[in-house]
This record gives structure tokens, sequence and C-alpha cells, in this order.
């Protein structure tokens, strides 16, 4: 599977591609859609690569997944500029696709994980950790994930 990770505009998520138990590559599983937009998914190979294609025609229509699993989710995250009594800040929001079908949701102020190491980087988040060194700590625990990260962060490109 995968581990991906987000928190205040930081995404991460690691580059392992496995067949059952074994590793078998690498492959890039995020991306930027814009400076406000970032786009990741978990499950198979074959589901990622069309969410990948979708978003890169322009995310024209419904996304048609090509090799859906059940366990494959493709998520969408997003901020929008709010404005508060000590001045304008962001919110961050999650659009998660599984089974045919998206969902909307605020991410937690403890960030976002998602896929097989899950667990492992949310309790790093909870703990304190940065985006980065909870997804290491899910890739140290996690034999799905591996150590070779991707990091996008929202934003004009530096």
């Amino acid at each position: 599977m995968t581990t991906i990770v987000f928190k205040d505009g930081i995404l991460v998520s690691d580059t392992q591609v496995t067949d059952g138990t074994l590793a078998v590559g690498t492959v890039v599983k995020s991306g930027r859609v814009s400076d406000d937009v970032l786009w990741a998914g978990v499950g198979s190979l074959t589901c990622l690569q069309s969410f990948r294609d979708w978003i890169l025609s322009g995310a024209k229509g419904k996304f048609k997944p090509r090799g859906f699993r059940n366990q494959d989710k493709m998520f969408l995250f997003y901020r929008k500029k709010v404005h508060h009594n000590v001045g304008i800040g962001w919110e961050y929001f999650i659009a998660e696709w599984r089974q045919g079908n998206w969902s909307i949701c605020r991410c937690s102020e403890y960030g976002f994980a998602e896929g097989s190491g899950a667990s492992y980087a949310m309790g790093a988040l909870v703990s304190g950790a940065s985006v980065m060194s909870a997804a290491l700590v899910a890739s140290k625990l996690d034999p799905w994930t591996n150590d070779s990260m991707t990091v996008l962060q929202m934003g004009p490109k530096v």
C-alpha cells in the first residue's frame, strides 16, 4: 500500500510499490494541482495512475478509475483563506474519493494520515512530530512504506 501524511499545507507520501509483500519499485503517489490544491492516493497502482491522468487532464467529468479495488482511496487536499478576529489565515480541507463517491471534511488540528502506515503516522503527529517525521516513523514500522518520500507544500513553487 503506502502512507500519506498531511498537515498545515504540507503533504508527504512514500514511493514504494509492492506486489503482495515484495517491494518491486518506486513511483510518485502525489502531486500539485495548483498553489492551493495537492493530490495523493493509496491503493492499487492502476487506480492511482488513472487518478493522476484525470488530474493532469484538468479533472474534467467524473473520475472513472481503471483497475479499481475496494481499498483504493484518492485525495485532494485544498485550502481556503479565512478571516479571523486576529487576521487572515488558512483552513485545510480533504476531499476523499472512495468506491465511486466523494466526501469532504475539514482537516483536524492534528493533521491527516492514510494508508498502511497511517496509525503510526497519526500517533507521531498527535505527539507533536512534523509531517516529514511522522511519515518517517511510518516507514520504520510499516513494511509497505519506504523512506523515499515526495514532499509538497501549498503555495507558490519555490
